[in-house]
């Protein structure tokens, strides 16, 4: 009719809407990754410029080392808790919401300490795999180690950054702030993408099979006895026991007896974990599901919506970059 068109309202579906929420979430996500690699880059190079320069006006081995442990506590919670309090707020969740610390179950919470160990053997392997299959194409994967300081406090404050401040700051930012935030999209969804910002944030190519397997674990606890108390044990105990099993067995004994220790050790980890299994499957028969998804988009849509974001891609573009230059022909 002479280019004439009728005038309609277009009614979206509720679809339509939950999708726009889910990439918003992770837009805010994208955002939190690139403030964690900015503040590991200037927070992290002005507090350890810092230290470095104070500790080298100071005589003892004991100082030094006891001011570089400083130096790397403050530089790890600073470079945490600035993107994650930016993503608190972007989010609007409210602290009561974001950490869940109520006292939880010990039928379930402590079965869950030794499976966790056990399956942690399933992401090492997959790591042993990869780093074989590297060294099959002339690549080699080299993570710089972080030397164990040789005094006493020093070591206690050693102790304390590897397994006592991840255990806590990690189960408050990943499983509380990030995962929390996440589950008005379902429980699934926030454990698959809480666990893979997790490993992300790692940085280490190699690591992420066993950070991905554990960061679902860990999460999945969490969501089951709705407390992060949960998550916080089974993260220490995890960094505590291979912390001091290398500053203590490790680091006394040949490669032979190295890599002897080393199976004995898994060996332990999943026989505890298989014997926690059963118990957990007897026990507690509807341990190992969740509340289902009352959404209108399935979980493999909102996956697909939240990881093809823009930004978000961006963030782990950069953190996949960062892994990579551990890479050396």
């Amino acid at each position: 009719m002479n280019g004439y068109s009728p005038f309609s309202y277009q009614i979206f579906p509720p679809e339509y809407f939950e999708k726009k929420a889910v990439r918003k979430t992770a837009l805010f996500t994208g955002i939190l990754i690139v403030l964690y690699v900015l503040s590991s880059l200037f927070v992290s190079g002005f507090i350890q410029g810092f230290f470095t320069v104070f500790k080298f006006s100071v005589g003892t081995t004991a100082q030094k080392e006891t001011i570089e442990q400083i130096s790397f506590i403050v530089t790890y919670i600073i470079t945490m808790a600035l993107p994650f309090f930016v993503f608190m707020l972007l989010t609007k969740i409210p602290a009561k919401t974001a950490f869940p610390l109520r006292k939880p179950r010990p039928s379930l919470a402590l079965p869950a300490i030794p499976l966790t160990l056990g399956m942690s053997v399933i992401g090492i392997l997959i790591s042993s795999i990869l780093l074989m299959l590297f060294s099959f194409l002339g690549l080699s994967y080299n993570v710089p180690p972080v030397a164990a300081p040789t005094t006493t406090f020093a070591t206690v404050l050693y102790l304390l950054s590897m397994s006592v401040l991840p255990a806590i700051i990690e189960e408050l930012a990943f499983r509380g702030i990030l995962m929390q935030s996440l589950r008005r999209h379902g429980d699934m969804f926030a454990l698959v993408v809480s666990s893979v910002v997790f490993s992300l944030f790692h940085g280490n190519l190699l690591q992420f099979p066993n950070t991905f397997i554990l960061g679902m674990l860990i999460g999945f606890f969490v969501l089951r006895t709705d407390s992060l108390v949960t998550g916080m044990l089974m993260h220490f105990f995890n960094n505590f026991l291979i912390t001091v099993f290398d500053m203590y067995v490790i680091s006394q004994l040949s490669e032979a007896e190295g890599n002897f220790a080393t199976l004995a050790l898994l060996g332990t980890y999943i026989l505890i974990g298989v014997i926690a299994f059963v118990y957990l499957i007897v026990k507690k028969k509807e341990i190992f599901k969740l509340f289902p998804s009352y959404t209108y988009l399935s979980t493999p849509k909102k996956l697909g919506a939240f990881f093809t974001q823009p930004l978000f891609l961006v963030g782990v573009g950069i953190m996949v970059i960062i892994s990579l230059g551990f890479f050396a022909l």
